[in-house]
């Protein structure tokens, strides 16, 4: 199942991404 890793590894990547986009932490 290498492919439906690969196919995985940008997906989580870009979830990552839009959550940290859509719901900024708040620095102090």
């Amino acid at each position: 199942m290498d492919a439906l890793r690969l196919w995985i590894l940008p997906v989580a990547s870009a979830i990552a991404v839009f959550v940290l986009l859509y719901r900024p932490i708040p620095t102090k």
